[in-house]
């Protein structure tokens, strides 16, 4: 039995180790649930860690930020489901980070970091209507239960792009993607 534990012990901390930390969480109202790439569960709190591969959701009347490695931030709004799809950052090497959200819905504000500053084009923000690209930016975004994606820029400029075209919105723009 002792031996069994301390694989198991072994197996769980490669497989932890194995996925890079994206964030640290700053605040939280209510409660907010992250799932790993194992579909484990765990509530969070102020100070904890956020992997690439995990997937917060908020619940009603709950709210959760995430400053990520690169300086960026993540601001998720009650009843949303966001997934850091993939995410690589190095303060050494900047230029070489590249992340991937995948939002699934409900509501969320993005200040990006360093990958959004110094490679434009390893940043991406998908959602089921759209995917967002940014020109170092503060945005938010908000896609109802009818698949509507309201997309606003509070600072800079984003691409929104899906099959219809490619739109850019700038500082103080509001669009809407159905």
């Amino acid at each position: 039995k002792t031996k069994m534990a301390v694989v198991i012990g072994v197996f769980f901390s490669a497989s932890v180790a194995a996925s890079e930390i994206a964030g640290r969480v700053n605040f939280v109202s209510g409660q907010a649930i992250v799932t790993n790439e194992q579909n484990q569960q765990r509530s969070v709190f102020k100070g904890d860690l956020v992997y690439a591969g995990e997937k917060v959701e908020t619940s009603r009347n709950s709210r959760i930020q995430i400053k990520m490695t690169d300086g960026g931030t993540v601001v998720l709004r009650q009843n949303t489901i966001f997934e850091i799809t993939k995410y690589s950052f190095s303060k050494d090497t900047p230029e070489i980070g590249s992340l991937l959200f995948n939002f699934i819905k409900g509501g969320a504000r993005t200040i990006s970091g360093a990958i959004g500053k110094v490679n434009r084009e390893s940043y991406k923000f998908n959602t089921p209507v759209a995917t967002i690209g940014i020109r170092g930016t503060d945005y938010s975004v908000n896609l109802d239960d009818k698949s509507e994606l309201l997309v606003t820029v509070n600072d800079g400029q984003v691409a929104v792009a899906n099959q219809q075209g490619e739109s850019t919105a700038d500082e103080g723009d509001t669009y809407a993607v159905a």
